[in-house]
């Protein structure tokens, strides 16, 4: 039965063995959490950590991890951490420079992208806080972010930050 108490308290029991070095246990657990969510992308990039861990050559393959790398990206577009894991495979098992830096670029602008989402959110709740200094920082941030450090990422994006900006200093 499917149920979140029982993914919790795995997810519970592959740290606690990650954490002891138990790296067997733990992907043990990872592989019957993945019976009953086969999809979650948490779990696969836990898999294919845990598969790269592994001490002895008779466990599962490497493939095998960079199929659950792949495999997570796929299903958490949105999210970096999975790009990043595949980076760091990609370059270091798979000696793929070239491969693995386009999956850190995607997982950079993501980030980006993410960060400037927060600080420009973060700049109107200060602002609306009376920290006007604080939240013009923000804004400072996210438009340097966004000016000529995200490439093809200018133009509107850039025009809401600078409208958000003087409409902050406007109010000082």
């Amino acid at each position: 039965m499917k149920s979140l108490k029982s993914y919790k308290q795995g997810s519970a029991r592959i740290r606690r063995n990650w954490r002891a070095g138990r790296f067997a246990q733990a992907l043990a657990e990872v592989d019957r959490l993945l019976t009953e969510w086969p999809d979650n992308p948490s779990l696969l990039v836990a898999q294919a950590d845990l598969i790269q861990l592994q001490d002895s050559e008779d466990g599962v393959s490497l493939e095998h991890a960079k199929a659950a790398y792949l495999r997570a990206a796929e299903l958490d577009s949105e999210s970096p951490g999975p790009l990043v894991e595949l980076g760091h495979y990609l370059y270091a098992i798979d000696d793929e420079a070239g491969a693995a830096s386009k999956a850190y670029a995607k997982a950079i602008r993501m980030c980006k992208s993410l960060l400037t989402e927060a600080l420009v959110g973060q700049a109107k709740a200060l602002t609306e806080l009376g920290r006007k200094t604080e939240a013009l920082c923000c804004l400072a941030e996210a438009q340097w972010l966004r000016s000529g450090h995200e490439p093809g990422r200018n133009g509107k994006a850039n025009g809401d930050i600078m409208q958000q900006f003087s409409e902050t200093a406007e109010n000082r």
